[in-house]
């Protein structure tokens, strides 16, 4: 029986399950399981690169969340051009992987050779990279191999019909009928939505985007313009909203107002889709963390990790939770909320408990809607009665 694996290039894919890196390759894994697919997460400590991929047939390979593949030149290496980095580029050509089929995940497969090579050519004298990396590695050859891996999944859920000749060129002029939807449920929003995920679906996350942005541009712009076919699309879960009350809406002049007006253009966008037949489901947002907890830069805007206070931040989001449940009672679609509990909560113990670790804006995929790993509902919700009727799907 065929062997497969998912592991991350560029560093040590993170099993933990407070990990947001890790969380996208255990949402892959439970994806390829109901097409068929069973693989194995390579996040085994004490594993020696030499021998990681041994005893495996296919590897699919995964560029972390942060991968930019519209710049040419960047690459974000953890620790930097070192050695140990250069290895995890490097052991595409090593001889004892010559048996094994690469497939790229998300994305055609990256130049890391080309861009690992330009790294090098452009550092300093002084630029703290190691001996390994400037003389030792066949930076040409990694990027022959790199060329070579033609295969790339965009989501597991779809299967191409129409091969693409690159991802930009797929996703700028993707005929209609390019691909085949093996699930017709979508999960779509920002980078919050793979937590709602619930098996044979597909995911559309877009890191951030507004649910403001999202009423402007369009749910089916969104779906189009990433690959999928909108018309086999039959369920969209939808989750947008998080970002809005972190950053954006307290800056309004009247912010509850505003809040008031965006769920409206929201409910007429989503109708819009209703009327062609999906059916809809919307997520509530997240409770509010200590001001205290630590942000990376990343999830600045402004300068700032949020905009406004607790208190009124936490006002901005029960109004969403009482007008999204108000919206998807009248309209008859369906309404998923996180446990009660979570809304009164401590505002320490909420982001030392439930949120993502050491800093994160996200629910610790331990709390997600679906546990990913033993492919049930997840009892860290489903102990509370009321999450029970909310869980199903």
């Amino acid at each position: 029986m065929e062997k497969s694996a998912i592991d991350m290039m560029p560093r040590k894919l993170p099993g933990g399950e407070f990990s947001h890196t890790g969380s996208w390759a255990y949402l892959r894994a439970n994806q390829f399981k109901h097409v068929g697919i069973n693989v194995n997460l390579l996040t085994e400590k004490g594993l020696k690169l030499e021998s990681k991929w041994l005893g495996y047939d296919t590897i699919y390979l995964w560029s972390t969340l942060d991968f930019e593949p519209y710049h040419p030149y960047v690459l974000n290496v953890f620790d930097g051009p070192q050695e140990h980095v250069a290895k995890f580029f490097e052991r595409l050509i090593w001889s004892q992987h010559d048996h094994i089929k690469f497939v790229s995940l998300d994305y055609p497969m990256p130049d890391y050779g080309y861009r690992c090579k330009r790294k090098r050519d452009r550092a300093d004298a002084d630029t703290k990279m190691s001996d390994y990396w400037r003389k030792v590695v066949d930076w040409d050859k990694v990027q022959q191999k790199c060329d070579s891996i033609t295969d790339w999944v965009l989501d597991p859920g779809v299967k191409f019909l129409t091969p693409p000749q690159s991802f930009k060129d797929f996703q700028a002029k993707h005929p209609i009928g390019s691909v085949e939807h093996l699930h017709k449920r979508l999960i779509i929003g920002d980078s919050h939505a793979h937590s709602v995920y619930v098996p044979k679906s597909i995911v559309l996350r877009k890191d951030g985007r507004t649910l403001r942005g999202i009423c402007k541009k369009g749910i089916e712009k969104e779906i189009t313009d990433f690959g999928y076919d909108y018309s086999q699309v039959n369920e969209l879960v939808c989750y947008w909203g998080n970002i809005d009350i972190r950053h954006h809406l307290c800056r309004e002049a009247h912010p509850v107002s505003a809040t008031y007006e965006l769920l409206k253009t929201y409910e007429t966008e989503l109708r819009r889709h209703a009327d062609m037949g999906k059916m809809i489901e919307v997520v509530s947002p997240v409770p509010i963390e200590d001001e205290s907890r630590k942000l990376p830069s990343t999830g600045y805007f402004e300068k700032t990790p949020f905009y406004g206070s607790r208190a009124e931040r936490q006002e901005i989001v029960e109004i969403f939770r009482e007008e999204l449940q108000k919206i998807a009672q009248r309209n008859d679609w369906k309404y998923f909320s996180w446990p009660e509990h979570w809304y009164k909560m401590d505002g320490i113990e909420f982001y030392e408990q439930i949120m993502e670790r050491p800093r994160s804006v996200h629910i610790a995929r331990k709390f997600y809607r679906w546990d990913l790993e033993h492919d049930i509902p997840n009892p860290n919700l489903m102990r509370l009665p009321a999450a029970k009727i909310l869980l199903e799907f």
